[in-house]
């Protein structure tokens, strides 16, 4: 089975609504209801998406919207306490077309196929953390890849919160 980057977009928005304590059911609601209003099978990837503890919030056609609650209208001094999706840009048409999941760390389905890499390298994690766990130092691989050892640290870092 194959992902697409949509796909997996979809799947950061849904794990980070219920980390907020949001339930699968308003989650199942918010996206029919979403996709109902785009048209879109991936609706979490084309929204730019907010909640609180209970409901989930998105802006469509310049209002913020209860999705979870079939689109009612939600008072705008509300998005002020609101917890956003970071990470996540959005290309002119409204789609998410890179995420951010920490600093320094990209996935742009138009490099490396996807891979995560270090921003503004297209270098991947994977590789960086293979080289050190064959024993290469943060410092030589940071030499090679003429990077800061920092960028290595993150890219590792990132690779171990992915095996865990």
């Amino acid at each position: 089975m194959t992902l697409s980057f949509e796909d997996l977009i979809s799947m950061r928005v849904i794990a980070t609504l219920r980390s907020a304590g949001v339930t699968f059911p308003k989650i199942r609601v918010a996206e029919g209801w979403l996709r109902q209003q785009t048209r879109y099978p991936r609706p979490f990837a084309v929204e730019q998406i907010w909640t609180e503890s209970s409901d989930v919030f998105a802006e469509m056609h310049e209002r913020l919207i209860a999705a979870s609650r079939y689109g009612q209208l939600a008072m705008e001094m509300l998005r002020e306490e609101l917890i956003p999706v970071h990470g996540l840009t959005f290309n002119s048409r409204r789609i998410a077309s890179l995420w951010s999941p920490r600093e320094g760390i990209l996935l742009d389905p138009e490099i490396q196929f996807g891979q995560s890499c270090i921003s503004g390298t297209g270098i991947p994690t994977n590789a960086i953390a293979s080289m050190n766990r064959a024993g290469d130092s943060i410092e030589t691989i940071a030499d090679m890849y003429a990077i800061s050892g920092t960028e290595v640290e993150s890219a590792i870092s990132w690779e171990f919160s992915l095996a865990a």
